[in-house]
């Protein structure tokens, strides 16, 4: 049992990434929706934030977040599932005015470089995702062979809104980056390898 009063080792409370990450994004799909009128808008700006100040005080130096946000030495490593989330929610909240891009810009940036380029394999395998559960130890150590449909989906997420980040450009994003009439992660693998610079044929930026 993880809910207080339980603390980590080094005396912090818990706070599970994926568990997190589903909140930080769920913020986003709302904030997208939430007409500006609404009363509660300010709130879930206010929380969205507040979370976002929170998260990159404990990134990972290697860009990535642990499973255990407050105790880097208790189920420690790479988790790519959380790590996607976040990257989703402060790439978005920079294109939408939510989020200073001089704070945020190189913390997204250091997440996606982490993911595309240590959790991502040739063949386009996930890896480093924690599997099924509900708190940090479910399924730990969380290895680069290890991946589930949901982290993929968070990287793809992640993807297309890190794409409009580096890209400046917020209308007209598909997603669609090959042309192939599908979004899949072909094309959060070719968004990827532009970022580090290989520059991938049959790579569309309009797109």
């Amino acid at each position: 049992n993880y809910d207080p009063p339980y603390t980590e080792p080094n005396s912090g409370d818990c706070y599970w990434s994926r568990g997190n990450g589903w909140v930080f994004a769920g913020h986003v799909r709302v904030l997208a929706e939430l007409p500006t009128s609404d009363s509660h808008r300010n709130e879930y700006i206010r929380t969205f934030q507040a979370m976002a100040n929170a998260l990159q005080q404990v990134q990972r130096s290697d860009g990535f977040w642990n499973a255990s946000l407050h105790d880097p030495n208790n189920y420690g490593g790479k988790e790519t599932s959380g790590t996607a989330f976040f990257t989703y929610g402060m790439a978005w909240g920079i294109n939408n005015g939510f989020l200073d891009k001089a704070i945020y810009g190189p913390v997204v940036e250091r997440a996606w470089t982490a993911m595309a380029t240590e959790a991502v394999h040739p063949s386009g395998f996930l890896g480093y995702v924690q599997g099924t559960g509900a708190e940090p130890s479910n399924n730990y150590p969380f290895t680069y062979n290890d991946t589930t449909d949901f982290g993929v989906g968070a990287f793809l997420l992640a993807s297309s809104e890190v794409y409009i980040m580096l890209s400046g450009t917020q209308a007209g994003i598909k997603g669609d980056v090959n042309g192939d009439g599908i979004v899949d992660i072909v094309d959060a693998l070719l968004v990827a390898q532009f970022y580090v610079g290989l520059n991938p044929d049959n790579f569309d930026q309009s797109k």
